[in-house]
């Protein structure tokens, strides 16, 4: 005997209309507006939902406005929700009720989220962000999406790792499966910007289990922006065909231009220019200029510069960069920080090269090089060379070895980094190395070769340095509100000092300079805690992280002394705070044993 069917969203609103029950049918109808999925039209939710608004009374109401606001804006309608939003913002700021006024500001963001509406957008999520300390954890959740996508946007490199904190501490906290969905996926977004693809891989498979949870409406699109990522960095073709073909379907059945483009990039990645031109093509038919300046803008075009890049097709690539020109320093992110798709200087840096103009290539390339340290997406700064000297299938996950780069070389690109039976080391190059006495950090560099691109803590590799006992009693605030003005001051420094270093070609300031901005972001990503509240001196972790960097910079030292260049390349490849890792270079190799 076949069991009842449920009765949908709709049926039950209906039951509750045939009863006059107008509270059942608000309910509802937010409850149906709850599900509506990013890019896709909402069909006869926008009736129910102005049926229920015209019986309803404050706070009621300003929750259908916030609801109307949000589903046209999905739709791709940004001008029909912000009356909407408006309205709502202003009911709920004159009902004082601040959870309200998080979600009116919440769906007024929604309305200004194209490429020309920066400034507003800054300013109400500065709003949001002054609100989140009193709001429930769900609007918090919101608020600390908005300021990442907002500060990831500017490559504001603080603010964004010290929103990453705040959402991984508040799943933390909490343990809401929808909470943990959103910091796993935005976290998983930033260690494709590294890099990290295992890492990557680890959290979209988090992300999977908490969206089965929570029944998240966008949870397959995140899916996909994810494994596509995935299989960019680790350069599969396979996988990107695969990925291709889903976002072509997807894209081509629903009319979302956003995501024909990025099919565009996808089958360019792996090796298919022709279908590629083709989904740009289908995606670009009134050209970049009749392209609506919304939340999508920036992603299409940056997807579609690409493809006309490879192709050869200078019609577009003229147009990608008088368009894209007016907003340099900026980096191209989808919707709520879900993928990162580089800086806008690398695509003006594609389509300088592409356009034969190999001096404003060079100078683009410059600059995004430095954007990239700044927040730390080497994955993206390394594949900048590759791009320019050959436009074609762009994969992002390191550079192509230099040309005339031979099997001969590789002496002078091996070292020993070996223990030996009496508790020394063979150190050096590989046809003149020496004998060193045992270095706590050697041990330390050993482990983390021995374990190319993944992040182990300063506490895992010490395990508790032999000799060195640690105190776990809290002492004084690890970061307040006044060093993490100072953190800030002196990246812009860097940052300047990196333009100058770079421009000079000054190969080993830039190296020291980059090598102080790490550090300066890794102790910024493992001191913050919920919102900003700062971890403390005087743990096991703290001790450990400057045990550990005392040991490898003695470590460094002592290498210098036996082959400088040793020591620069490893300095190049290590990173120590907080959580310790070695990010290879191309060509260099390592005999552990």
């Amino acid at each position: 005997m076949d069991l009842p069917r449920e009765p949908s969203g709709y049926e039950r609103y209906h039951e509750a209309r045939a009863r006059a029950d107008v509270e059942a049918m608000t309910a509802i109808a937010l409850d149906l507006a709850a599900q509506a999925q990013f890019n896709l039209q909402p069909g006869s939710l926008p009736a129910l939902l102005h049926e229920v608004l015209t019986r309803t009374e404050p706070p009621s109401r300003t929750r259908v406005e916030c609801a109307l606001a949000r589903v046209w804006a999905y739709a791709g309608e940004p001008s029909r929700a912000r009356p909407f939003a408006l309205a709502a913002l202003e009911s709920a700021r004159d009902m004082g009720d601040r959870d309200l006024q998080a979600e009116a500001l919440d769906a007024r963001l929604l309305t200004c989220w194209g490429p020309d509406d920066l400034a507003e957008r800054k300013s109400i999520t500065h709003e949001l962000a002054e609100l989140a300390a009193y709001l429930s954890p769900l609007r918090r959740m919101n608020a600390h999406l908005w300021r990442l996508t907002t500060s990831l946007e500017v490559l504001d490199a603080v603010t964004t790792e010290r929103e990453l904190r705040a959402l991984e501490a508040l799943a933390h906290e909490t343990g809401d499966a929808r909470i943990r969905f959103y910091a796993d996926s935005r976290l998983a977004m930033r260690a494709l910007m590294v890099g990290h693809a295992d890492l990557a891989t680890e959290l979209r498979l988090n992300c999977q289990l908490w969206a089965t949870e929570c029944d998240e409406p966008d949870a397959v699109a995140v899916d996909h922006a994810l494994a596509a990522g995935i299989a960019r960095l680790r350069c599969d073709t396979t996988a990107l065909a695969l990925e291709a073909e889903a976002f072509e379907e997807f894209g081509t059945a629903q009319g979302i231009t956003s995501v024909i483009a990025e099919s565009a990039s996808l089958w360019l990645a792996a090796g298919h220019p022709g279908r590629a031109e083709a989904m740009a093509e289908r995606a670009l038919q009134g050209g970049i200029a009749g392209l609506p300046r919304d939340v999508d803008w920036l992603p299409v075009v940056a997807n579609t510069t690409q493809v006309a890049c490879a192709t050869g097709r200078r019609d577009w690539v003229e147009q990608a960069y008088t368009a894209l020109a007016p907003l340099t320093g900026r980096a191209v992110i989808d919707a709520g920080a879900v993928g990162f798709h580089g800086v806008v200087e690398h695509h003006l840096a594609r389509c300088s090269s592409a356009l034969g103009d190999q001096k404003s290539a060079e100078g683009q390339a410059l600059r995004a090089r430095s954007l990239y340290r700044r927040v730390g997406a080497h994955a993206w700064e390394e594949q900048i060379d590759a791009d320019l000297r050959d436009p074609r299938p762009p994969t992002v996950g390191g550079p192509s070895p230099s040309p005339g780069a031979d099997e001969d070389s590789t002496a002078q690109t091996t070292y020993w980094l070996t223990p030996i039976g009496d508790g020394s080391w063979k150190v050096g190059p590989i046809d003149a190395p020496v004998l060193l006495r045992h270095l706590v950090g050697l041990g330390y560099l050993h482990t983390l070769i021995s374990h190319p691109g993944v992040e182990i803590s300063a506490l895992g590799l010490s395990g508790a340095v032999p000799g060195e006992a640690y105190d776990a009693t809290p002492l004084d605030p690890l970061l307040d509100d006044r060093a993490l003005a100072e953190f800030r001051r002196r990246l812009a420094d860097i940052d300047t000092a990196l333009d100058h270093a770079d421009a000079s070609g000054d190969a080993a300031t830039a190296a020291v300079l980059t090598d102080e901005r790490d550090q300066i972001l890794a102790h910024v990503r493992s001191a913050l805690g919920l919102s900003g509240r700062a971890r403390s001196f005087g743990t096991d972790a703290e001790r450990a992280r400057v045990a550990v960097r005392r040991a490898i910079r003695t470590a460094f030292d002592r290498l210098a002394e036996v082959d400088s260049r040793m020591a620069e390349v490893l300095r190049g490849e290590v990173t120590t705070g907080y959580r310790c890792s070695y990010r290879p270079l191309v060509g260099v190799t390592w005999r552990l044993v």
